[in-house]
């Protein structure tokens, strides 16, 4: 084999093997169960990642394009948010940081064609996964017994019937919520919502099929408003060609009305998403809103205005205030702070800014409302779609690969 074509046989390779660390990364961020006892293995994850990202640079820097004003301006601001939202981490916590923002550094510079196809890698295998995952889930909703280990003592608090390909809550609950590898129904939609609509929701692609089937077997009302939000602004965006998400939306709309009406207090849907949008007097919410403690909430209403929402009480002030339960923007605020957060949200609209239309905007939109419930702006499964999915929504004639 002469240089030239090793070259391009490594670079080839080389660009797949990139694609893989990317998808690893993305599928592990959502806490899937062989992470549960222990950071030792994820730590291990993002360190090699790190540096294989740095390789893989310096033999494919054509690819890259680190001095585009708008790169610049991002990668300034990553670097920023960095800074002061590694504050609300221990020792190690922080060295973690710092090989995440290495990871999405690069990411982020890439070129955006390159975005693209990361982005209908991710869609394309994650989609795989999952469709096996549920099939294999619902043989044992059908009754078909399945091997399975029990996973308990976790590190992060979560225990549970391990079936490999898929976990089910330890309590006895009145139905199992799907949530396929991964410790919360949520994590799986964290996943899952933003794919969705960075492929624009297209019902032509089996892939985005099998990901908007998944999420409907969550139960995540998260996820449900975030699907019919999205679906409505895609609708608004592009009038002429969204009858399909159109009709879907309609039936879906009506459906859910109709269950929730029916008055059937016994219905899967009404138990586990009708019952949570009742209000509550007490708490000034619907029955949903629970993602802090009652405690947590009157501490916030307090801490927001004095000197110390400024930078965020850091991480173990924090988790002594929560009693390490809870998720969301206040959880967010009082660890972080407002520094913290505003530098993270200009970094996002730093993102959108050269690419300021209706779809990019709503996308955009769309990160907010799931962020607002599970703030976690710098997990993989979330900023890696929004960097490609801005790519993919303003370049939707590269081909699936």
């Amino acid at each position: 084999m002469n240089s030239s074509n090793f070259n391009s046989e490594y670079k080839k390779n080389g660009w797949f093997a990139y694609k893989i660390m990317i998808f690893i990364l993305f599928v592990n961020s959502m806490y899937p169960w062989f992470t549960w006892n222990g950071s030792t293995t994820s730590f291990i994850i993002i360190i090699l990642s790190s540096f294989f990202s740095i390789f893989f640079y310096f033999f494919n820097r054509r690819i890259f394009h680190f001095k585009k004003n708008i790169n610049i301006i991002g990668t300034f601001f990553l670097v920023l948010s960095f800074l002061f939202y590694s504050k609300g981490f221990n020792f190690i916590g922080i060295i973690q940081q710092l090989f995440v923002m290495i990871i999405i550094t690069f990411l982020l510079n890439i070129e955006d064609n390159y975005k693209v196809q990361v982005l209908n890698f991710i869609t394309k295998w994650f989609a795989i996964f999952l469709f096996v995952s549920l099939m294999y889930y619902i043989l044992y909703l059908i009754g078909i017994s399945l091997p399975f280990s029990y996973l308990s003592n976790s590190q992060i608090g979560y225990s549970g019937n391990n079936y490999y390909l898929f976990v089910i809550n330890d309590e006895n609950l009145f139905y199992f919520r799907f949530r396929s590898i991964f410790a919360e129904p949520g994590h799986l939609t964290m996943g899952i919502i933003p794919l969705l609509f960075a492929n624009r929701f297209d019902l032509k692609n089996k892939f985005v099929i099998v990901l908007l089937v998944v999420e409907f077997f969550t139960f995540s009302l998260a996820g449900y408003i975030t699907i019919f939000l999205s679906m409505l602004l895609l609708i608004f965006i592009n009038r002429k060609n969204n009858l399909y998400l159109f009709l879907i939306f309609s039936f879906l709309s009506i459906s859910s009305i109709l269950i929730y009406k029916s008055g059937d207090e016994e219905n899967l849907f009404y138990k586990s998403i009708g019952s949570r949008l009742i209000y509550d007097e007490n708490k000034g919410t619907i029955e949903g809103d629970n993602r802090t403690t009652s405690f947590v909430d009157a501490y916030f209403e307090k801490y927001i205005f004095t000197s110390d929402s400024i930078f965020g009480l850091g991480f173990e002030k924090t988790n002594y205030i929560t009693s390490k339960e809870g998720a969301g923007y206040k959880i967010f605020l009082l660890r972080f702070g407002l520094i913290t957060f505003l530098t993270i949200l200009i970094f996002y609209l730093v993102l959108i800014s050269n690419y300021l239309n209706k779809i990019t905007i709503g996308f955009f939109l769309m990160f907010l409302l799931l962020i607002l419930q599970n703030t976690y702006p710098f997990w993989f499964c979330v900023i890696f779609i929004f960097i490609t999915g801005i790519a993919k929504l303003n370049q939707s004639d590269i081909s699936l690969k």
